[in-house]
């Protein structure tokens, strides 16, 4: 009797059923996972081996066509120069005993447009100009007609009765045709090399043939390599769109990279050709020999190199299609030898779930099953003895960090995760609150944290422990500096933690820094003493290039004595301080004032120029004669003798400058003040300045 669907369909789910928690079981089996490492080792082992070759059979391919497109670029550069040179070879043979009168008059400039009709088919226009810039005659498709514009102005035109000899101009506008055009200009010289005139020929960059050929080629023969010429700032002036014309040749698809490393070069223009393969683009360039113009070709990678990369995907199928079946294969062979291993994993399920002792019901197969476990037993009680060891060397630990007058902490992955009280009492925390939370937080700035992982692990690359002093913050939000100590747990395990020490130095940092303040500052007016002008000035010397000029002022105060004698010292020392106060105000950020004695003052110019210090000089000295200063209703001032002394590269000795800038002081007080404004009579340059 036939069965009734429904049978049928309950057996199927049946199956399923059984089916389904066969493979669960299987798949978190050894068994299972030995197949999928035959199987992922198969297809590595293909798919590497194709890879690898297809790898070196792309890179001989990508090498062989940036060496052909490079060729390319060096001949197209090549045969662009050469047509230059013919043209300007043109222009010489046309122009050869020529009369002085063809540039005395229009009449006499148009008959010798007329007699040199070779010119009209090489030049979009030619020209007849006089050596003042004005355009006697003019050539173009219209024929030959006089002209009265003047090319006085133009870079080029300049450039050509400036240096007497044949000039390519750059890239321009030109007046007559408004299209993009270059220029090519021949000097007429007469007797004793006296220059006649100009006669020059301008080349359409859109329309005529000097370029067209060299970029429409690969237009027409549906060449995916673009040929593009451009000048020395980049702007293209080739190219097989004309709309493209003196654009910047950086906006175009897949030139971007090769402008911008042309540019970090400092833009050579080097006929060797250099190639670059980057943003998904090939480009090569040259340089036009004698003119500052490059050749650039550029095309998609994938236009040139795609066959390869469809290889690849090809390659990595086959490989996997050889391990499925490589592996099929493998897991059945497994299947069969790994018999043993289901009672030594119902053995350890055993385990784990507490029903046996440890030392209870342990399979002893022969083999590597047997060996296994009895590894396994013996693990077992290794563990229980390492777990007692631990505890105890836990307890000894934290009574330590207990104990310890220095903050101690451990952290690792930038997390604490034991911290001492004396730690996180200098961060107004508890061990509890910092433990499991990131390292981040106890810096006083995210830059200072920042910052900090670099210079850890470089520290213990080279002395195996970092130690420097950084500012933190504690809970309150207050910031403290501190001396912080570091030390990797394992020097070959990046990822066993390290150890710190920390301690509070905010006291001993600031009487630190007011030694260091009080060893190069003048006590009295707070300005720098003479022990650190002259640091600053050897300095400066050493390290000076001709490009930044010093300039080194000196200044000694007139009638200061009288101060002291009619007011006392008191009075003398605020006016110290009012000079310093006048020298600060009238100087940069940059320079330097110091006082180098009793009542001497200097000041170091940088990069000032000498003409430029003289000014800061007669500033400081009327502000040092303005000072009015009232003591017991008496008013009192003090002139100024300013010496300036301008160090040019002959001047290398700390010395040398100190003594030009006072002998300039000296010179005004013989002389009894009275060659204010003078110059000194000794090399480099100083001058003496009296108030």
């Amino acid at each position: 009797m036939t069965q009734p669907p429904t049978t049928h369909l309950l057996r199927w789910i049946a199956a399923c059923k059984m089916w389904a928690v066969w493979l669960r079981g299987l798949s978190g089996s050894l068994k299972l996972r030995l197949a999928l490492a035959c199987l992922l080792l198969i297809a590595a082992s293909i798919g590497v081996t194709t890879s690898v070759l297809l790898d070196r059979a792309a890179q001989r391919t990508e090498r062989a066509v940036l060496d052909l497109e490079q060729s390319n670029a060096e001949r197209l550069a090549g045969v662009l120069g050469n047509r230059i040179v013919t043209l300007q070879q043109a222009l010489r043979a046309s122009t050869l005993n020529t009369h002085a009168d063809t540039f005395t008059g229009r009449a006499h400039a148009v008959a010798f447009l007329n007699g040199k009709p070779v010119l009209a088919t090489l030049f979009s226009t030619t020209f007849v100009a006089a050596p003042d810039g004005r355009v006697l005659a003019t050539r173009d498709e219209q024929g030959v007609q006089a002209s009265d514009f003047n090319l006085a102005d133009r870079p080029y035109f300049q450039q050509t009765l400036r240096q007497r000899r044949p000039v390519v101009s750059e890239p321009l506008v030109g007046r007559l045709s408004r299209e993009p055009v270059i220029m090519l200009t021949m000097p007429i010289l007469g007797p004793g090399d006296g220059l006649l005139g100009v006669v020059g020929g301008s080349l359409r960059l859109s329309s005529r043939e000097l370029m067209t050929d060299l970029t429409q080629d690969s237009l027409m023969h549906q060449d995916p390599v673009q040929t593009i010429v451009t000048d020395g700032l980049g702007r293209i002036i080739a190219h097989r769109q004309h709309d493209y014309i003196l654009r910047d040749a950086g906006a175009l698809p897949g030139m971007a990279a090769a402008m911008q490393q042309w540019g970090a070069q400092g833009r050579p223009i080097e006929p060797n050709g250099v190639s670059l393969h980057a943003d998904g683009y090939i480009v090569t360039r040259a340089g036009v020999a004698g003119l500052d113009w490059m050749v650039f070709r550029v095309a998609a990678d994938d236009a040139l190199l795609g066959g390869l990369r469809q290889a690849r995907p090809q390659a990595w199928g086959w490989a996997a299609l050889v391990a499925l079946a490589g592996s099929a294969v493998m897991l059945l062979l497994i299947l069969l030898l790994l018999r043993p291993l289901a009672q030594l994993e119902q053995r350890a399920r055993a385990l784990l779930q507490g029903e046996m002792s440890d030392h209870e019901g342990w399979p002893e197969p022969g083999g590597e099953i047997g060996q296994l476990s009895r590894v396994l037993q013996h693990v077992l009680r290794e563990r229980a003895q390492t777990e007692q060891y631990n505890a105890g060397l836990l307890r000894q630990m934290h009574s330590m960090l207990a104990a310890a007058p220095i903050g101690i902490a451990f952290s690792r992955q930038r997390r604490f995760e034991l911290v001492s009280a004396e730690f996180a009492r200098l961060l107004s925390q508890t061990p509890e609150d910092l433990c499991g939370q990131l390292t981040k937080q106890i810096f006083a700035s995210d830059a200072d944290y920042d910052e900090l992982g670099q210079r850890v692990a470089q520290a213990f690359a080279q002395h195996g422990r970092f130690d420097d002093e950084l500012r933190f913050i504690r809970r309150d939000g207050s910031v403290f500096w501190g001396r912080i100590q570091g030390q990797p747990v394992d020097p070959a395990n990046e990822h066993g933690g390290t150890i710190w020490l920390l301690a509070d130095i905010t006291r001993e940092r600031s009487e630190r820094e007011q030694l260091s303040w009080s060893a190069s500052h003048d006590a009295l007016t707070g300005v720098h003493n003479r022990r650190a002008l002259e640091a600053h000035l050897g300095s400066a010397l050493a390290q000076r290039s001709r490009a930044v000029p010093l300039a080194l002022l000196f200044i000694d105060l007139d009638r200061f004595k009288q101060v002291n004698d009619s007011a006392g010292h008191a009075a003398g020392d605020q006016m110290l301080c009012a000079v310093a106060q006048v020298l600060l105000a009238r100087v940069r950020g940059s320079d330097m004032v110091a006082r180098i004695g009793g009542d001497e003052f200097a000041v170091l110019l940088q990069g000032c120029e000498y003409q430029a210090a003289l000014a800061v000089a007669e500033q400081i000295r009327l502000g040092v004669e303005a000072i009015d200063l009232a003591v017991d209703a008496v008013h009192l001032g003090v002139g100024a003798s300013v010496g300036v002394a301008e160090l040019d590269e002959t001047v290398s000795d700390v010395a040398v400058a100190c003594a030009l800038a006072d002998a300039a002081c000296y010179k005004i007080k013989r002389d009894g003040r009275s060659g204010a404004g003078g110059r000194g009579v000794m090399p480099p340059r100083l001058v003496v300045i009296d108030s």
